[in-house]
């Protein structure tokens, strides 16, 4: 089984159910950035090329990495600790590629291609202290789900400016 992924550490311990919901917020917050045409760094995507984007039905600086959904939709918490969350991707040697080749800019090719890579598996430091610190200053204990995504999607609109988050990811298109 083939594995990709990114280990997210924090600056103090953090509470196992207060864990989980910080991994569900920066997951929400990975998958919103990308689909906002962000990459780990808050910074543009590259565009797509005219072929693609004809292909894709979209202009070329329309970068969200959802022509099929499967990247975002497979994107998963694969551990977490009082100190660190592992987010990213375990299974598919065909997937884990598709993945790589975004992050390196190779799609497919030995080499990457200069001024092509969409590294959006990742995440900034001040962003993750800014998620953190809106859970910890909530009783997340008691929070439904609703209340969580709600509370991922304000981190992620405080640090990002106004996003959409409407966009469906359907990984059966």
């Amino acid at each position: 089984m083939a594995k990709l992924s990114i280990k997210i550490p924090f600056s103090q311990p953090i509470k196992p159910k207060e864990r989980a919901k910080i991994a569900d917020a920066l997951l929400t917050h990975i998958v919103g950035r990308t689909m906002a045409g962000l990459d780990r760094d808050n910074n543009k995507f590259a565009k797509y090329t005219k072929e693609y984007a004809k292909e894709k039905g979209v202009g070329t600086g329309d970068v969200d990495l959802l022509l099929s959904g499967e990247m975002l939709s497979e994107l998963k918490v694969l551990s977490t600790s009082p100190k660190s969350i592992e987010i990213g991707y375990s299974g598919s040697k065909a997937l884990i590629g598709k993945v790589e080749g975004n992050i390196l800019g190779t799609y497919g090719q030995p080499e990457p291609i200069p001024g092509k890579a969409r590294d959006f598996l990742g995440i900034l430091p001040d962003d993750v202290q800014v998620i953190i610190d809106s859970y910890l200053q909530e009783d997340v204990a008691d929070l439904t789900a609703d209340e969580i995504d709600q509370l991922a999607r304000d981190a992620a609109r405080e640090i990002l400016g106004d996003i959409n988050f409407d966009t469906e990811i359907d990984s059966e298109q």
